[in-house]
């Protein structure tokens, strides 16, 4: 569990965000998936620390498995884990072919995903519900993220 706490970190994913942003703009020249994936991160974030602000939600009561600051709501880490894995796999299904593929990427995801909020209920720092609300809020902005998405290339499509 405390492997999923380090790749949820915020170094970590800064790490990985790093590599996905270097592959994207340098190596496959996708300038517009560059910029979604920052504004897909950027977002969460500030939606994130917004929140944890705005509810101020002590956490646990007892021992925690993991050191921990701030407060709970939303699950920082269950945030992260839903907007970068799920924009990558967003990307990589736009390029992708085989439908078994994608649907082994997709299984991959989500068991991170989840594996993320099951890690941090059980290292003792969030309550269920603070990774429910993580979760949520994340689709939510995912779904805001995709409909801006389809929105632009249907213009730019309209427009050449």
């Amino acid at each position: 569990m405390k492997f999923f706490d380090f790749i949820g970190s915020t170094y970590c994913v800064i790490g990985i965000c790093l590599a996905i942003l270097f592959y994207l703009y340098f190596v496959t020249k996708r300038r517009f998936a560059s910029v979604l994936f920052i504004v897909a991160m950027i977002g969460e974030r500030l939606l994130s620390e917004g929140l944890k602000y705005l509810f101020s939600r002590s956490r646990p009561d007892g021992s925690h498995l993991v050191e921990v600051d701030k407060h709970s709501f939303p699950s920082q880490h269950a945030m992260n884990s839903f907007v970068l894995y799920g924009i990558l796999l967003f990307l990589l299904w736009t390029h992708l072919k085989s439908n078994k593929i994608k649907a082994v990427f997709s299984l991959l995801a989500s068991i991170l995903i989840l594996a993320m909020g099951f890690s941090r209920i059980y290292l003792g720092v969030h309550h269920p519900s603070d990774i429910l609300g993580g979760y949520l809020i994340s689709a939510f902005w995912f779904i805001v993220i995709m409909l801006y998405t389809v929105h632009y290339k249907e213009k730019n499509k309209m427009s050449n």
